[in-house]
């Protein structure tokens, strides 16, 4: 399944130690929040920066629409996340002696909370195979349907 190999890339380069992070853009001066790293080095988005700016646009292939700071529409479908933000069904996520929350603390943890919150490519990948390899996903970040993909690969 395409969604899986996706998100198996996506992992290992998440993994790899070789994308500098930062928060609140997918991409700004070579750096990349966990969902940029998708965008660049697994689906290679068409990216834009304008010279008057250290952000990157990535178009979505299928709605010409560009955004610096929002995955674009067929990129989550891309990795069978729940929406852009890659929504968790909680609203905290505690890992190592440590809280992280919605931004708005009205909502699920999504990937760019986490992200943003710093935490690192690395434990954001262990949480991501932590949800997929559970018998029971504690968090919820992708499509049902990928989860039983993803035990079958």
């Amino acid at each position: 399944m395409k969604t899986v190999k996706n998100i198996e890339r996506w992992l290992a380069e998440l993994e790899s130690g070789k994308h500098k992070q930062t928060m609140d853009f997918l991409e700004h001066t070579n750096r990349f929040c966990c969902l940029g790293v998708a965008c660049r080095f697994v689906l290679d988005l068409k990216a834009t920066q304008l010279a008057t700016q250290d952000s990157v646009y990535f178009t979505d292939p299928v709605t010409g629409r560009t955004s610096c700071m929002m995955m674009p529409g067929v990129s989550h479908k891309e990795f069978g996340l729940h929406c852009r933000g890659g929504k968790s069904n909680v609203v905290v996520i505690r890992v190592d002696d440590q809280e992280f929350r919605s931004e708005t603390l009205e909502d699920y943890v999504g990937l760019t909370d986490l992200n943003d919150q710093g935490m690192s490519f690395e434990m954001i990948a262990r949480i991501l195979r932590q949800d997929l390899d559970a018998d029971t996903p504690p968090f919820g970040f992708f499509q049902k349907a990928i989860y039983t993909a993803w035990k079958a690969r």
